[in-house]
């Protein structure tokens, strides 16, 4: 018995919808199955997180790094968090630098009207951090991974716009710049956390 050419196709599109249906699927499997192989170097599985050092001049910060890389590891699920002292290995965080620059020079003669004499804002600011991490093995001190991790983010500045008002809320200033510090920590830390758990 011949087939027609018209059931013939059709059986070939069935054919051919299985055959990639199956290489989609088996796609995802190992895509699943490699993240699922990530490790902490030295195969840890019971890993400290005490809190960062912080060298930088913003106070309190550590804490946002510390508990960003924490709930990372948390999401994950690759190790356990436990105290230092139950630990096959810990880390230890510094937080190097955080900086904050103005930019974007706003006069009063670029149709600001409004603006004082002489008066020159920065309409923008931008606060960049640099963290560095090593993973350190607990019963001799051998560092077992290490990296340095670098960002910015950018907001915009509180604009002074009446000539007799000639400051800034210095509330909101410092609440945008936390924010933005803490929204950085998380960025940080997540591409610590990939990078760390990375198995080649």
């Amino acid at each position: 018995m011949t087939l027609s050419p018209k059931k013939y196709s059709i059986n070939l599109s069935v054919v051919l919808f299985i055959v990639l249906s199956l290489l989609v699927n088996g796609g995802c499997s190992s895509y699943v199955r490699g993240r699922g192989a990530r490790t902490v170097p030295g195969g840890v599985r019971r890993l400290a997180i005490p809190i960062f050092k912080n060298k930088s001049m913003e106070t309190g910060i550590e804490v946002y790094f510390t508990n960003a890389l924490r709930n990372q590891m948390t999401l994950s699920q690759i190790v356990s968090l436990v105290e230092k002292t139950d630990s096959e290995a810990y880390i230890e965080g510094i937080v190097e630098e955080i900086a904050v620059q103005g930019g974007g020079q706003i006069r009063r003669n670029q149709g600001y009207p409004n603006l004082p004499d002489n008066t020159v804002l920065n309409s923008q600011q931008t606060v960049s951090a640099t963290a560095r991490i090593r993973l350190v093995r607990t019963s001799d001190g051998v560092e077992l991974w290490s990296g340095s991790f670098a960002g910015s983010r950018s907001y915009a500045s509180p604009l002074v716009t009446l000539p007799v008002i000639n400051t800034v809320n210095p509330l909101y200033n410092l609440s945008a710049r936390r924010q933005h510090i803490e929204s950085l920590s998380n960025e940080l830390m997540a591409e610590a956390h990939d990078r760390m758990t990375e198995n080649f």
